[in-house]
C-alpha cells in the first residue's frame, strides 16, 4: 500500500485540528451567526408592526391597516409580502404576492424570511401579522453551495491543507536534518558498501544512505521521517522480538552480529547483519542510534550451496567407504567358494610366516587337491563340479580355527596354513579333512559322485626362506600323493616323505586304508573299516546283527527323543526344545503386529561339534552343549524374549532345536542395529576357552538372523530364513560369523564389523588424531579453552566422520580406551602450551 509522506499527514492532522476547533467554538457559541441577528432585526420590525396594527384595529380603522401593508411591501426591497390572518386562519388583508411566498411554519415560530407575530386588542387574540422577507445578500450561493456553516467547513479544509502543505515544505526544507551534514559528509555515507541508518531516540529516521535504501528498495526522502522498526521486516517465530537498535537506545550498548531479514517485491527475501551503537549527547544522554546493514543474502545462498555440497560429498564418501569395504572383500575372496584369493593368500601367509619366525612358533601348510575332479567334469557337468568345490571349502573353512587362512590356490587345490600347529598335529588334522571331505557327499550330491581329496603336508623350519617356498614343500608332497593313489595325505619332512597309512613304524595310525579312486566305498560304511588282508577272520553274521543292534538302539533313542519333545524340554540342556520355541516365535509374532515392533528370530550351531564328538565323545559333546547354553544365557540381555515356557518366570531365555543348533528370539527391538552387537557378544563369549573334563576346547558358533516383519511373518518361515542366513554364513566366512538373511543388513553389519577390526588397529598405527577448536569468549575476544576433536585418517577410505565410528567403538567397548587415549593426549597438548 502506497504511503504519505510526513508531511502530508502532517497537513492533514493540522487541517482536523483546525476545524475541530471551529465546530467545538460553534458549538458553545463562540462564532458570530449573522442569520441570528438578523432574524431578531426583522422580528422586532415585525412586532412594532403588531402594535401599529393593534392601535388600528382597536379604532375600527381597517383601511389603515391595508394601506400600510401596501405601503410598507411597495418601499422596502427586503419585504416580498405581507399579510393579517385573523385567529380563524382566514387572510384579513395582504400585499404583494403572500399566498405564492409564504410557507407553513409552526405558529409563533420565525425564520430569517418568514416572520410571523400575534395581534392583541387587550388581552384577546385578533390574529397574526406574516411577513416574508427577502434573502439576506451574504447568504448567495457561491459554486452552488449555500452560505452555512458546513460550507465554511468545507471551504477552510480545502485551502487550509494547501497552505499548510506548502508552509510546513518550506518549513522542513529549513529544518532538514540533512541540510545540516554537508556534502562530503552524505557522499561518504553513500559510498560505503553496507546500509547506514541514524534514527532518533524515537525510532524514526534521520538518514540513510544509499546502499541502504537501493537495498529495501525504497527511495532515502521516502523513508526521512518513517520508523525503523516499522519497515518490513521478517521476524521468526523464535527469534526476540527486541530489535538491536531498541536495544542500543534501551540499555546504551552495543550489539553486533544480530542477523535480520528484510521483504522486498523485487529481490525478495534478503539477509542482513545488523550492527548498532547508541548516539549520546554532551550529557550523555541518548539521542538516537546508528545502524549498519551488511547484506548477506549472497553469502548466505551461497552457504547453502556449500551445505548442500558438503552433504552431497558425505555421502558419496560414505558409500566409496562401502564401496572400498566391498572391493576389499571381493578383491580378496574367491567368487564360488568365498575363500581367499592367491593374492589375499600370500598377503596374510606372508605375516604368519613373520610372525612364527620372530616368535620362534609353529607353521604349517596343507595343500589339498580334490581327486579326479577333471572325471567329475566330463561326467556330470561343470554346475556339479562347482557343487563339489563349494562341498571341499565349506568342510575345509568349517573345520579352520579363527586365526587359520583359507585360499583357493587353483581350480580345485586350495592352501591352509596353520599357525602354532606343528607337524605332526597338521598331519593329524588333514586326516580328519580327509576322512570329513570323503563322507560328506553323502545326500548333497548325485549317489554316483563320490569325492576325495589329497593332502600334502609341511612344516616350517629354519632353512625354509618364505611362506611361498612352504606352500612349493606343501605342493610336493601333495604331488606325491596323488602319485601314489590319491585320496591320502602325505607330510613333507626333510627329504624325506611321510605317508599317512597303516604302517605302524609311521608317526599316525590311520583308521581307514586310503584307497585309489572315486569309487571307494564311504568311511561310514561298516565294510570300510575291514582291510583286505582281514576278510577271512570276518563273520558277517556278527557284523549283521551288529548292525540291527545299532538300528534298535537308534530306534529307542528316537522314542525318548519324541517323548521329551513333546513335554516341550531338551533333556541335556534343559531348555525348550524346537516345537516350544517355534511356538514362543507365533506368540511373539503375534505381539510384535499388535504394537509395532521388530522382533528377530536367530538360529546358531557350534562349528565342528561332530569333530568334538568323534574325537573326545558323546558325553563331553553334552557337556559342551551344556557351557554352549550357559553362555547364552548370561550374554543375552534379561529384557530380550527367548522362547520362554508359560507360566515359569524364570524359564530360560534359550532354546536347544537341533543336536548343536540354539535358537534365540529377540523381541520389542526398537532398532535393527543392535542385533548386530548382540550377536557379536554371544559369538566372541561362545569363543572363548572352555575346560571340560581336563580338555581345553575352544567353541565356535555361526549363526543366521531374519527379521519380522521384513523376512516373513509366519515361525516357519522365519525359521528356513534363519538357517538359510546360517548356511550362507559357514560358506562365505567359515567359522565364528554370522549373517543376516537380507543382503542389505548383511552389508551393514559387515562394514560395522569391517570398522570394528579396523578401528583396533587405529591406535597402534597412529591413524588416531586430536584437532583443537577453541572456545571463545564473544564479550572479551579471548580464548578460554580448547575442545578436542578426534579423527581418524584411515588408510584406505581417508578421514573417516566421528559418527561412523564412535558408535562402533561404544558398541565394542572400545571407547574407553580411546577416550583414556584422548585424555593423554589432551592433557600433554595443554602441558605443552603452557610450557
Amino acid at each position: 500500500m502506497k504511503r504519505f509522506t510526513p508531511v502530508y499527514n502532517v497537513s492533514f492532522g493540522l487541517v482536523l485540528l483546525t476545524v475541530s476547533l471551529l465546530l467545538i467554538g460553534d458549538l458553545i457559541g463562540l462564532v458570530p451567526n449573522a442569520e441570528k441577528g438578523l432574524l431578531e432585526g426583522r422580528g422586532k420590525f415585525s412586532e412594532s408592526l403588531a402594535v401599529q396594527f393593534s392601535l388600528a384595529f382597536s379604532r375600527g380603522d381597517t383601511e389603515l391597516v391595508k394601506a400600510t401593508l401596501d405601503t410598507m411591501v411597495e418601499r422596502d426591497d427586503e419585504i416580498l409580502s405581507a399579510a393579517i390572518r385573523n385567529v380563524g386562519g382566514r387572510v384579513f388583508a395582504q400585499a404583494g404576492e403572500h399566498e405564492h411566498n409564504w410557507i407553513e411554519i409552526p405558529l409563533d415560530k420565525s425564520t430569517a424570511t418568514h416572520v410571523q407575530v400575534p395581534i392583541f386588542n387587550g388581552n384577546r387574540r385578533m390574529g397574526t401579522v406574516e411577513v416574508v422577507f427577502d434573502r439576506p445578500q451574504g447568504s448567495a450561493s457561491v459554486f452552488g453551495f449555500g452560505s452555512s456553516l458546513t460550507t465554511m467547513v468545507v471551504f477552510l479544509t480545502l485551502t487550509s491543507f494547501f497552505a499548510y502543505l506548502f508552509f510546513l515544505k518550506r518549513t522542513l526544507r529549513e529544518l532538514d536534518p540533512r541540510s545540516v551534514i554537508p556534502e562530503r559528509v552524505k557522499s561518504a555515507f553513500n559510498a560505503l558498501a553496507e546500509g547506514l541508518v541514524i534514527v532518533d531516540e524515537k525510532e524514526q529516521i534521520l538518514l540513510a544512505n544509499t546502499a541502504f535504501s537501493d537495498k529495501i528498495e525504497v527511495s532515502a526522502d521516502k523513508l526521512l521521517g518513517r520508523r525503523l522498526s516499522y519497515l518490513g521486516w521478517v521476524h521468526d517465530s523464535n527469534q526476540n522480538r527486541v530489535l538491536p537498535w531498541d536495544a542500543a537506545l534501551a540499555n546504551e550498548k552495543l550489539t553486533s552480529g544480530v542477523p535480520m531479514k528484510y521483504e522486498t517485491q523485487r529481490s525478495g527475501m534478503l539477509t542482513f547483519m545488523v550492527n548498532t551503537s547508541p548516539i549520546t549527547d554532551a550529557k550523555g544522554a541518548i539521542r538516537g542510534a546508528l545502524a549498519t546493514f551488511d547484506d548477506l543474502t549472497d553469502l548466505e545462498s551461497k552457504q547453502v550451496q556449500l551445505r548442500h555440497t558438503i552433504t552431497t560429498l558425505n555421502q558419496s564418501q560414505k558409500e566409496l567407504q562401502e564401496k572400498t569395504i566391498e572391493l576389499e572383500y571381493l578383491a580378496t575372496r574367491d567368487s564360488l567358494t568365498g575363500c581367499l584369493n592367491r593374492r589375499a593368500f600370500f598377503e596374510k601367509a606372508d605375516q604368519l610366516y613373520l610372525e612364527a619366525m620372530q616368535s620362534g612358533t609353529d607353521l604349517a601348510c596343507v595343500m589339498v587337491d580334490i581327486d579326479h575332479f577333471k572325471s567329475i567334469n566330463d561326467q556330470f557337468g561343470h554346475a556339479v563340479g562347482d557343487k563339489v568345490i563349494q562341498l571341499v571349502t565349506g568342510e575345509l573353512r568349517a573345520n579352520a580355527r579363527p586365526d587359520d587362512i583359507v585360499g583357493r590356490y587353483g581350480g580345485e587345490e586350495f592352501c591352509i596354513m596353520l599357525p602354532g600347529v606343528d607337524g605332526a598335529n597338521t598331519v593329524t588334522i588333514a586326516e580328519r579333512l580327509r576322512v570329513k571331505i570323503k563322507s560328506a557327499t553323502r545326500g548333497r550330491l548325485t549317489g554316483a559322485v563320490r569325492v576325495t581329496a589329497s593332502f600334502g603336508v609341511a612344516e616350517i623350519s629354519a632353512d625354509i626362506p618364505g611362506p611361498a617356498d612352504l606352500v612349493n614343500l606343501a605342493d610336493k608332497a601333495l604331488y606325491i600323493a596323488k602319485e601314489n593313489g590319491r585320496n591320502r595325505v602325505i607330510a613333507w619332512e626333510g627329504d624325506c616323505i611321510q605317508e599317512q597309512c597303516d604302517d605302524p613304524d609311521h608317526a599316525i595310525q590311520d583308521e581307514i586304508t586310503p584307497g585309489t579312486g572315486i569309487d571307494e566305498p564311504l568311511a561310514d560304511d561298516p565294510q570300510a573299516y575291514v582291510s583286505a588282508s582281514d576278510d577271512d577272520h570276518t563273520d558277517v553274521e556278527l557284523l549283521t546283527l551288529q548292525k540291527r543292534i545299532t538300528g534298535l538302539e537308534e530306534e529307542l533313542a528316537y522314542s525318548q527323543e519324541v517323548l521329551i519333545q513333546q513335554e516341550g524340554q531338551d533333556p541335556v540342556t534343559g531348555l525348550p526344545n524346537r516345537l516350544l520355541f517355534r511356538d514362543r516365535v507365533r506368540q511373539a509374532l503375534a505381539h510384535s503386529q499388535r504394537n509395532g515392533r521388530i522382533a528377530a528370530v536367530i538360529v546358531l550351531d557350534i562349528d565342528m561339534f561332530r569333530r568334538i564328538n568323534d574325537a573326545l565323545g558323546f558325553v563331553i559333546g553334552d557337556q559342551v552343549l551344556k557351557k554352549a547354553s550357559e553362555r547364552l544365557l548370561r550374554v543375552l540381555r534379561d529384557t530380550d524374549t527367548v522362547a520362554l515356557i508359560d507360566g515359569d518366570e524364570e524359564s530360560s531365555t534359550v532354546s536347544r532345536t537341533g543336536a548343536d543348533e540354539f535358537g534365540v528370539l529377540l523381541t520389542d527391538l526398537k532398532d535393527v542395529e543392535m542385533i548386530t552387537w548382540v550377536v557379536k557378544r554371544i559369538l566372541d563369549e561362545m569363543a572363548l576357552p572352555s575346560e571340560i573334563d581336563g580338555h581345553e576346547i575352544f567353541m565356535t558358533c555361526s549363526a543366521g538372523i531374519s527379521l519380522f516383519p521384513y523376512d516373513g511373518n509366519d515361525p516357519d518361515m522365519l525359521l528356513q530364513h534363519a538357517n538359510s542366513a546360517r548356511y550362507n554364513a559357514k560358506q562365505r566366512f567359515s567359522r565364528n560369523s554370522f549373517t543376516f538373511y537380507s543382503e542389505n543388513l548383511n552389508q551393514s553389519s559387515y562394514k560395522k564389523l569391517w570398522f570394528e577390526g579396523q578401528l583396533h588397529h587405529a591406535l597402534e598405527l597412529g591413524e588416531l588424531s586430536l584437532q583443537y577448536q577453541p572456545k571463545v569468549n564473544l564479550a572479551t575476544g579471548k580464548i578460554t579453552g580448547m575442545e578436542a576433536l578426534i579423527r581418524w585418517n584411515n588408510p584406505k577410505l581417508g578421514f573417516v566422520s566421528p559418527t561412523e565410528f564412535i558408535p562402533i567403538d561404544e558398541h565394542t567397548g572400545l571407547i574407553h580406551e580411546i577416550g583414556s587415549w584422548v585424555i593423554h593426549s589432551a592433557c600433554a597438548q595443554a602441558r605443552r602450551w603452557r610450557d
